[in-house]
């Protein structure tokens, strides 16, 4: 069965054409598409996806409409997340993009973005294993705990990548002051409580953070997944990348690191967020994953629908 998987998150809107046969555990990845609209961008401070963003989504999902139906799939599964949850106008946009793309948006709980990520994540790795996933989004950071057996804990932290760089890295270089300011409110954010109980056989990263930490670590121009997933990051590696990032422009950055188009001026907070959080937790290293929410809401589409998201 051929199902599109799209992601809409506050920074990107992603989309994986996956397939699956009968109830053979893993998804055949066919195709992945990537673009970085930022619909979430001020919704921190107005409470509101503009028009212009929401114009940007509607074009987007229209393209990926006819992707989809030209690969011969069967269901759209269309994911909202955080700048969604929060949008006071979301209704308003979901309505507006299932009257001109045909495709119903879903707003996901935290708790199922959660569970979502979690089981994209895992993918690969050894079932009975004590797993620790961290999602690095745009309006929001996940900290999932689970083995085997399911979730064991989750928080969605309101912490993303657009929030920190509107609230602190604006202007970019950032400065000594605005770094020092942004490490305490991720310290203050970040529930340690939570999970510290938790003994951690493996951590795994997802989202555009790693991955793309993971392709300017290896000299990776062109997103190529088979030389991404599994890879790993180690904490010294991604201090080293921090310190080289923060003394960077954007366009320097992008300028220096072609893989790093639509992120350059995140990149930044995204690592400083990811580092922040292996110190408070003492992980040495992270496993890449280039699957994550998209390859969750298949296998909850398959295995776990109840009618809440995707029902029929």
């Amino acid at each position: 069965m051929k199902l599109a998987s799209i992601d809409i998150g506050t920074n990107t809107v992603l989309m994986l054409i996956g397939q699956y046969e009968g109830e053979n555990p893993e998804i055949l990845s066919i195709n992945n598409f990537q673009s970085i609209p930022r619909i979430g961008k001020d919704v921190h401070h107005s409470g509101l996806i503009s028009n212009d963003k929401t114009d940007l989504l509607i074009s987007i999902l229209k393209d990926y409409r006819k992707i989809a139906n030209e690969s011969g799939v069967i269901k759209i599964l269309a994911s909202g997340t955080n700048a969604l949850r929060t949008a006071r106008n979301a209704a308003y946009i979901i309505n507006k993009v299932k009257s001109e793309t045909g495709i119903s948006i879903n707003i996901i709980a935290p708790e199922d973005e959660a569970l979502f990520s979690y089981f994209g994540a895992i993918s690969g790795v050894a079932p009975e294993a004590n797993n620790m996933v961290i999602d690095i989004g745009g309006g929001s950071t996940e900290i999932i705990t689970g083995n085997g057996k399911g979730v064991i804990a989750s928080k969605s932290h309101q912490l993303g990548v657009v929030t920190l760089v509107e609230k602190y890295f604006r202007s970019q270089p950032p400065t000594e002051e605005h770094i020092n300011s942004s490490r305490d409110l991720i310290r203050a954010i970040v529930d340690k409580k939570m999970f510290n109980k938790f003994p951690i056989s493996n951590a795994i990263a997802i989202a555009g953070t790693p991955t793309t930490l993971a392709c300017i670590k290896n000299n990776i121009n062109d997103f190529e997944e088979e030389k991404i997933h599994g890879s790993f990051l180690t904490i010294s590696e991604l201090q080293e990348l921090c310190l080289q990032l923060s003394n960077l422009t954007p366009d320097e950055i992008l300028s220096n690191y072609k893989i790093s188009v639509g992120r350059e001026d995140v990149i930044f907070a995204g690592t400083l967020i990811l580092i922040e959080i292996m110190e408070i937790f003492r992980i040495e290293k992270v496993m890449v994953s280039t699957k994550g929410l998209r390859y969750g809401a298949i296998q909850y589409y398959r295995f776990m629908n109840d009618g809440k998201y995707f029902g029929e």
